[in-house]
């Protein structure tokens, strides 16, 4: 009799076990099936993301299945697409400012005799130095990139290099003013990061006009930069402030 009841026992014990079992196996798929994206589907463009609350699209452009966007709309302000777009160009186009500004001036900079700019060869080297700062930093800034992602790398390089656009104000002789034309060229390698930021940002049907209008529109800066900095000159020796 003892052992019936053992045995009896010991089945509704596995019983209540494999009940519990079945529950959380439903469970697990339950959850597995609330966790995947709610889509709707676009006759042009495929399934599209949507918030499963509001049911509304999670991105205001058409994406793809790795949130790719297909379109590029520049007039837009959009997370996260077109607001990268905007970051990407806007900040290549500010480090030309910096990059950019001493050529334009160069007329008047090598005028100084302290800095031993007085011959073209002179000028010729440190324009070349510039230039090879620019090309070690995009060497660098690559992989940096493909760690931390463009916005950190993008902060990174626009705060660092400023510093050397703000001290090429107190070089005192050739060899300081060319470290800091070397150190500002790094600015340069914001294209890099332009060009990874439209790139994960944009589809392949897009991405090509994406990235050529990132890029060309934070070119523009070295145009603007040749254009406006003798007249930002004029203006602060029109204030008394050419010493």
């Amino acid at each position: 009799t003892r052992n019936i009841c053992i045995g009896i026992w010991i089945v509704e014990v596995e019983l209540v076990l494999g009940r519990m079992s079945g529950t959380e196996q439903a469970a697990d798929v339950t959850e597995q099936v609330n966790l995947q994206p709610a889509t709707i589907d676009d006759p042009e463009f495929g399934p599209q993301p949507v918030d499963p609350e509001t049911g509304e699209r999670l991105f205001r452009l058409p994406v793809d299945e790795k949130h790719r966007a297909f379109k590029v709309q520049p007039w837009r302000f959009d997370r996260p697409h077109m607001r990268g777009f905007f970051f990407a160009w806007s900040h290549f186009f500010i480090a030309f400012f910096g990059w950019f500004a001493v050529a334009p001036l160069m007329t008047t900079i090598k005028k100084d005799p302290k800095l031993g700019l007085e011959t073209k060869k002179a000028r010729g080297n440190s324009n070349v130095i510039a230039v090879s700062g620019t090309i070690l930093m995009r060497l660098i800034i690559g992989p940096f990139a493909d760690r931390f992602g463009p916005r950190v790398a993008s902060a990174g390089i626009m705060t660092i290099f400023s510093i050397p656009v703000y001290l090429i104000g107190t070089a005192f002789n050739y060899a300081s003013f060319c470290t800091a034309r070397f150190f500002i060229g790094f600015l340069g390698a914001t294209f890099v990061v332009t060009q990874y930021w439209t790139s994960i940002m944009f589809a392949p049907l897009i991405v090509g006009t994406a990235n050529a209008t990132s890029a060309g529109w934070g070119n523009l800066g070295g145009g603007v930069t040749n254009a406006l900095m003798p007249q930002f000159f004029n203006m602060f020796k029109a204030f008394g402030l050419d010493e």
